[in-house]
């Protein structure tokens, strides 16, 4: 978060949230093939900063794209979502159960990949490019 904050404000965020998308998902499939407990801790650091990111950049385009009448409905959305994670552990807890943690970490990578593929095939304004970089027309 702290190095996003040193991002100006020009710089379009949409790209970024699909990278970091992108990152995460990456840095499961990683987690779940590492054996080395050092590698293991600098990739949690990486899923974590992903995370983190993603949380914030998730909430900015948010409130950046709503009209600010209805800004408090598409938060409620968005809290819902978060209050739905506990699915999300109960899914994650199951997988372990039943095959492991590598095959649950490799699996839920792969979704959040195939999530991330979607987004930016569907969403052009998520594709990181020259243009991303550049200052928001906006």
């Amino acid at each position: 978060m702290v190095l996003q904050s040193l991002i100006p404000g020009r710089i379009r965020r949409e790209p970024l949230l699909g990278m970091v998308f992108v990152l995460y998902g990456a840095s499961l499939l990683v987690l779940a093939t590492t054996r080395e407990l050092a590698l293991a801790a600098a990739v949690l650091l990486v899923t974590g900063a992903c995370a983190a990111s993603f949380d914030l950049l998730q909430q900015t385009l948010i409130q950046l794209a709503v009209p600010e009448e209805q800004r408090g409905r598409a938060i409620g959305v968005w809290v819902f979502g978060i209050g739905s994670a506990p699915l999300g552990h109960l899914e994650m807890g199951s997988l372990v159960a039943a095959f492991g943690a590598p095959l649950a970490l490799a699996a839920n990578g792969c979704v959040v990949l195939v999530a991330a593929a979607l987004l930016l095939a569907r969403s052009p304004g998520y594709r990181w490019s020259a243009e991303s970089s550049r200052l928001n027309s906006r």
